[in-house]
């Protein structure tokens, strides 16, 4: 009987936990980007420009962090400017850690916060110095936003 009771339970447990765990596993619906970032180039004037949006917050952001990173050969970093959505941040800014790698990252002390927003968070400005692939790549995200999607067009 002891054993029917616990292979019975075990059979509850199952249906109760693997559905929920497994619910959007196999799932064809995609999930949308939290961040969206857009690229443009001017290659007469040998300039490039990554702008980086919010698209939605599925949570409060007191505190943000990501790493940009570029190839060196193909574009030289220039600097950046603050989007409406940070321009109450307490700190925020931008450095070229190492070439090909720039860390970005800002706080608010106050309450204000992002939280349903969504607008404009930064642009960096690059000096294309030479032929090649000017992919950019937005990693490392930290803070409040780790487990964000990134999309960049």
């Amino acid at each position: 009987m002891k054993k029917k009771t616990n292979l019975l339970t075990a059979f509850i447990m199952m249906f109760l936990f693997i559905p929920s765990t497994a619910a959007g596993m196999g799932s064809s619906e995609k999930r949308m980007p939290d961040i969206k970032a857009e690229a443009s180039f001017n290659y007469k004037e040998k300039k490039a420009a990554l702008t980086i949006f919010i698209e939605k917050t599925p949570n409060e952001v007191k505190s943000l962090g990501f790493d940009l990173g570029y190839d060196p050969a193909v574009l030289k970093y220039s600097g950046y400017k603050k989007g409406q959505i940070i321009q109450n941040f307490t700190m925020f800014d931008a450095h070229r850690i190492k070439a090909g790698l720039i860390r970005a990252g800002g706080f608010h002390a106050g309450n204000s916060r992002i939280s349903g927003k969504k607008g404009e968070l930064i642009t960096f400005h690059f000096d294309s110095i030479n032929k090649g692939n000017p992919e950019i790549k937005i990693i490392n995200l930290t803070d409040d936003i780790s487990s964000w999607k990134v999309e960049i067009e």
